[in-house]
């Protein structure tokens, strides 16, 4: 058996335990080794003492003698080999000692010794700030993808649930700070007339800019929220009003809605809404539509469903059912173009199952969760895009399949 110490700045020292390990010898050991470890690597005053919750670390004597010698000792220490960096120290030592073979109990003795003063300082804590990184993203793909409860991904990964909670919630605002600009940046003019011309080439609808919808994330009731967030669907939501283009990629998202406000309001709450109604998106100027001359020139649009408001450039489809042949093909024309929108919640809700349940984060944590959701969507739809080469499910996401309608 092994007892070794290490710090930011280095190894200290490992010691052989030939004998059955109790709380006097741990104590002895503690005194004999970790505090001329701590002289010998210059540690200045302030330095937290981290052990793990072994019996005999937790022991009352032990606990006694550590506020005695003053030692300032870290009270909740990770279980996660992934996230404690002592565990990445024996980690990294046994690959090097095995590289090494050795052949009897002295040379396993010598070996060690050898090789953890070989180990360079910080190394140690670098390496488990990366393993921690790599697990953390994990964690927060499982929770996108799956939707299971914190306490059954801290069960997989051997980590509290209050730990899986912070790394949602990190992770998930650092998926969005890290790609919504390049996955979703403001659109400018440019990027407006290449949309129109994608919708027309496409979905034969011109001078269209974009699809808009709104989509109720399914939450649990936030305490003592009363109706704010109770929708007509009879469950509480956040919403998430989205934009998107013939591609189906996200231009523009709006999340936190209240689940009680309709369409029309998220939209006139959103500062989305507030630059549609101003003017200030740099829509394209009007033109004229090929086959319609007669009409004059004619605005950019966004194409929504009833639930919307008329506006300059905004359009919705005509009310009732009796209505002439040219208001039912425009209707049918409008809908098509309208689909996309449908399509990419379906294609969301598909890949990041957390949308097929009641969300039991706080609304603060949904709200990022959804927003990383969007952009990574839009990061592999891009990705999608540039292949040569897709599977049929990829090819069959540019035909706005009815199965993938949210």
């Amino acid at each position: 058996m092994l007892w070794g110490c290490f710090s930011a700045k280095g190894p200290g020292r490992l010691i052989r335990v030939k004998e059955r390990m109790n709380g006097a010898m741990y104590r002895d050991i503690l005194s004999d080794n970790l505090l001329p470890s701590a002289r010998a690597l210059k540690m200045k005053r302030g330095w937290v003492f981290q052990h793990d919750n072994d019996p005999k670390h937790t022991a009352r004597a032990t606990k006694e003698w550590l506020r005695k010698k003053h030692f300032k000792v870290l009270e909740w220490p990770s279980q996660s080999p992934d996230l404690n960096p002592i565990e990445n120290l024996w980690r990294e030592l046994k690959v090097f000692v095995a590289q090494r073979q050795p052949q009897n109990i002295t040379a396993l003795e010598e070996i060690c010794m050898e090789e953890c003063a070989k180990i360079p300082a910080t190394h140690d804590c670098r390496g488990a700030t990366r393993t921690g990184g790599r697990e953390a993203d994990k964690q927060e793909g499982k929770y996108l993808a799956t939707g299971d409860s914190y306490r059954t991904i801290s069960f997989s990964y051997r980590v509290g649930y209050i730990t899986v909670a912070v790394i949602v919630r990190e992770v998930a605002g650092a998926i969005w700070t890290a790609l919504v600009e390049e996955t979703m940046p403001v659109p400018q003019m440019e990027d407006w007339r290449a949309i129109a011309a994608e919708f027309q080439e496409r979905w034969n609808f011109p001078n269209c800019v974009g699809a808009i919808d709104g989509k109720h994330v399914v939450i649990q009731a936030p305490a003592n929220s009363g109706s704010l967030y109770f929708n007509y669907k009879s469950s509480h939501s956040l919403v998430l009003l989205a934009v998107v283009d013939a591609q189906y990629l996200f231009r523009v998202v709006d999340v936190g809605g209240f689940g009680r406000s309709s369409d029309s309001g998220s939209l006139r709450n959103s500062a989305f809404g507030e630059s549609l109604r101003d003017g200030s998106l740099q829509l394209p100027p009007d033109t004229v539509i090929p086959g319609a001359e007669r009409l004059g020139l004619l605005p950019h649009v966004f194409v929504g469903d009833e639930a919307f408001p008329l506006l300059d450039n905004l359009l919705r489809p005509f009310p009732g059912r009796q209505i002439t042949r040219e208001r039912r093909i425009f209707n049918y024309r409008r809908s098509r173009a309208r689909l996309v929108v449908e399509c990419a919640f379906g294609i969301v809700s598909s890949r990041w199952r957390m949308f097929r349940r009641a969300i039991t984060t706080s609304p603060e944590v949904t709200e990022l969760c959804v927003k990383a959701a969007c952009v990574l969507h839009n990061f592999l739809r891009r990705k999608t895009m540039g292949r040569k080469s897709r599977t049929p499910v990829e090819e069959s996401t540019d035909e706005a399949p009815p199965t993938l309608c949210d």
